[in-house]
């Protein structure tokens, strides 16, 4: 009996704790900031429309209110007040001139303990020593010394190979030539992933439409964001008592299948002890590290799995978004195939289309948390909150894109145009010294891919071809824009 009361008083004390921090963020955070806010929420989930509501993604809903309330709102997730802000001015404010002073991300607690030790949630200190680690590899001088185009091209190859033994059994059958480029993408990628950053090879049979590895993954990025994981982003106090649980859960058992491959790869590189004569990858540079004593094998293993999931899904759905538009815009297809003829890699509208396609399908969000009070214009940011970057948002917005902004047109980036953009205007990997630490390596397999792959085959929409792209709602990471598969196209070989 004793035990039960201890148990309802503690319940009713933790209740009472949070409509007391409600109490004081509403009687003070809020009316400190001058900003508008959302005003409708409720008790657990915070303000309504803006997250796990809409079947929306969380930026998409983020966009839908910047439209209402402006380019600055506050809201809440559970008892913590967020501010979304598409305001370039103010975004590089935060990222760039004042980076020192805002450089963490937002602390979530991850459920996860590996995204939780990852680059992703790092702070401080232990940032800067997995950032060294990681960005020394992935730089584009280091890249390009260590001729890892050749390690593309291999890929590219197996992959061009396996797509003409499909047209030709199309052929032999009668049958329309479509297939799922976003299953084409998927393989690629990974296999890509696979070489360069953990030295691996022949784990992706380009022949087959499932791949373990390739399947784990995405089932991880896409799996359903279920009540609990929902609850302890929104009550992060929650998480550390959940967290030994997590594998009773979708969003653990598909992040374990993930871990138990990677753990195998990485048991496999701690057990070599000379590296002459190989080239040093990322996952070398981080295991350097950990022997060291820099890193801890929790982060070791954290920047694993980050790893693979922030390399795989951005490049996964920038090219199958590309080749979608490039589907339903002949005439910017036959320019772009003609002016790759021409020059190739250093084709300059390949960079236009590939940008374009970046702004309308950016990767994900990011966020910073503030550690002074920030004035702008006639509002405050209070320290402690989670400044959100609209990435999604800041990228449509008619003001900076024009009444034409939800278009997919790569002539907007002209290089006479793009040189008067703000300098937080196109930030689709992020902007300052915390920005997507693989996206020199993620340019040079979006380039060096639809190079060979438009040159090789015209792509045109079909029946079956969705009419337009959507996002998966509710997906693992809430912060994330994953596109929702399969994308069917026809493919023909482009008469040389």
């Amino acid at each position: 009996m004793s035990i039960l009361i201890e148990i309802i008083a503690a319940l009713a004390a933790f209740l009472v704790g949070l409509m007391l921090r409600r109490y004081f963020i509403l009687t003070s955070g809020e009316q400190k900031t001058n900003l508008p806010f959302i005003k409708d929420y409720n008790f657990l989930t915070g303000s309504k429309d803006i997250i796990f509501t809409n079947d929306k993604v969380l930026a998409v809903n983020a966009h839908d209110r910047h439209l209402e309330m402006g380019d600055t709102f506050g809201c809440y997730f559970g008892q913590n007040m967020q501010v979304f802000c598409r305001d370039p001015d103010l975004i590089y404010k935060v990222c760039v001139s004042d980076f020192q002073k805002h450089r963490n991300r937002y602390y979530v607690n991850s459920l996860s303990p590996y995204m939780k030790a990852s680059l992703l949630e790092a702070r401080d200190n232990q940032w800067q020593t997995s950032r060294r680690a990681i960005g020394s590899i992935l730089k584009a001088s280091k890249l390009k010394l260590d001729n890892v185009d050749s390690d593309i091209d291999l890929s590219i190859s197996q992959m061009l190979k396996s797509i003409d033994k499909r047209l030709v059994e199309f052929k032999t059958k009668g049958e329309e030539e479509i297939l799922d480029v976003y299953q084409i993408n998927k393989n690629f990628v990974m296999q890509s992933i696979l070489k360069i950053i953990y030295d691996q090879d022949n784990l992706v049979n380009f022949d087959n439409d499932y791949n373990d590895i390739v399947e784990d993954l995405y089932k991880f990025i896409n799996v359903n964001y279920e009540f609990v994981a929902r609850i302890c982003f929104l009550l992060p106090v929650l998480t550390d008592l959940v967290r030994p649980l997590l594998s009773c859960f979708d969003h653990g058992k598909c992040l374990a299948l993930l871990t138990r491959k990677l753990e195998k790869i990485l048991g496999q590189t701690l057990r070599q002890q000379q590296l002459e004569g190989r080239r040093l990858t990322t996952i070398h540079s981080l295991v350097n590290s950990y022997r060291k004593g820099e890193l801890s094998r929790e982060q070791l293993m954290g920047n694993a799995v980050f790893l693979m999931i922030a390399g795989f899904a951005t490049s996964v759905d920038s090219m199958s978004a590309l080749m979608w538009e490039l589907a339903k815009n002949q005439e910017v297809q036959d320019k772009l195939r003609a002016d790759l003829k021409q020059y190739g890699e250093g084709s300059k509208y390949l960079e236009q289309c590939l940008n374009e396609t970046l702004r309308l399908y950016p990767g994900a969000m990011t966020n910073r948390e503030l550690t002074e009070d920030i004035y702008h214009d006639n509002f405050r940011l209070v320290k402690g909150l989670c400044f959100n970057i609209s990435l999604y948002s800041v990228h449509r917005d008619p003001k900076y894109w024009g009444p034409d902004a939800e278009i997919w047109r790569p002539d907007r980036f002209d290089p006479h145009l793009a040189a008067k953009f703000h300098p937080a205007q196109f930030i689709p990997f992020g902007i300052g010294p915390r920005n997507c630490v693989g996206y020199n390596l993620a340019k040079l397999e979006l380039s060096k891919f639809t190079v060979q792959f438009i040159l090789k085959y015209r792509i045109e929409t079909c029946p079956t071809t969705q009419s337009k792209l959507e996002f998966v709602p509710l997906g693992a990471l809430p912060f994330a824009l994953p596109l929702q598969g399969p994308v069917p196209l026809k493919l023909t070989q482009v008469l040389v």
